[in-house]
């Protein structure tokens, strides 16, 4: 069984031969998208999203405990909290970025909110994972963020992945755009942005109290397949 946006380049041969079941686009809408992903991270441990092709993984081992997984659980259920106000159907931060990259961007690749909101996801759960990891398993967790601290690290964290997720495909100035955008749209006087507004928000990293940097390219520790476009050599 296949799942595949279209039949674009599929050919008589494929068609005539396969039986077929059509789904709109409307029938799975972005904001029933958004709402699985807050409902997976509060019900799945975010270790076992990421493993699941590599069940050897050492992250399968910190989590085997039933206190590890309680407390792994207790972190993710709050951090699903914080996210949830920019998940929202109306006034939702992501559907307004995700519709303003759509509509006012010009796109490399044909721009599909699905595969848009899939790459925002995988580069989320390992935001998800960096805070589990610093509150339960890192050497500083005697020392664990506050509340502040990981609000505006997961909040800083997902403003960059949604850059990179909705006009990754696109050139530098729409990426710059979208960072305008976002911060213009964003309410939430808890985040401090950068104090000189002529620079683009894509240039500033984040860091968190471990001193890792998000991973913009959650993508190529899945192994995934890249497209890269460009002259060949």
């Amino acid at each position: 069984m296949f799942e595949v946006q279209d039949l674009r380049h599929a050919t008589l041969a494929t068609v005539s031969r396969t039986g077929m079941v059509w789904f709109n686009q409307e029938t799975v809408t972005s904001a029933m998208l958004l709402q699985y992903y807050l409902n997976r991270i509060r019900q799945q441990s975010v270790f076992d999203i990421i493993n699941q092709d590599d069940p050897n993984s050492k992250d399968n081992v910190i989590q085997s405990s039933e206190e590890n997984k309680t407390n792994i659980f207790q972190i993710q259920n709050h951090l699903a909290d914080l996210l949830e106000p920019y998940f929202n159907k109306e006034n939702g931060l992501i559907l307004d970025t995700l519709e303003y990259a759509g509509d006012k961007q010009v796109h490399i690749m044909d721009f599909l909110p699905s595969r848009c909101l899939q790459t925002l996801f995988s580069m989320l759960n390992h935001v998800v994972r960096t805070v589990v990891k610093r509150q339960l398993f890192s050497a500083d967790r005697a020392t664990p963020l506050t509340e502040k601290q990981i609000e505006q690290y997961l909040v800083k964290s997902l403003i960059i992945s949604m850059i990179w997720s909705f006009s990754g495909d696109a050139k530098l100035k729409y990426r710059q755009q979208l960072g305008e955008f976002i911060i213009n749209t964003i309410k939430n006087s808890n985040i401090s942005l950068p104090a000189d507004k002529s620079l683009p928000i894509i240039d500033f990293e984040v860091i968190n109290n471990c001193g890792k940097e998000v991973n913009n390219f959650v993508l190529l520790n899945k192994r995934l397949i890249l497209k890269v476009n460009g002259n060949r050599g």
